[in-house]
């Protein structure tokens, strides 16, 4: 990693409580008013990916890994670049 992308102790936490916050919130929101927002409660009644699936509340971690996943195949062009230009 370069100096100018290097992690940031304190946007990391930043961004952990900005997660936090928000998964308090909707499912605050959810209790409030019977929603089950990001499908965080349970799964849809309509044909989704979650149906392949483990079963409430093991499909939310499987949900995260994806997202995580998701986010590194995005993101490997980018660093492929990185390394191959020349600096």
């Amino acid at each position: 990693m370069t100096e100018r992308n290097a992690p940031d102790a304190d946007v990391d936490h930043a961004r952990a409580s900005m997660v936090r916050d928000l998964s308090r919130g909707s499912l605050t929101v959810n209790s409030l008013f019977g929603t089950d927002y990001g499908q965080l409660q349970a799964k849809p009644a309509h044909p989704s990916l979650l149906e392949y699936m483990a079963r409430w509340p093991y499909h939310v971690a499987e949900l995260a890994l994806l997202a995580v996943l998701s986010c590194l195949i995005y993101y490997t062009p980018f660093f492929i670049l990185e390394r191959v230009r020349p600096k």
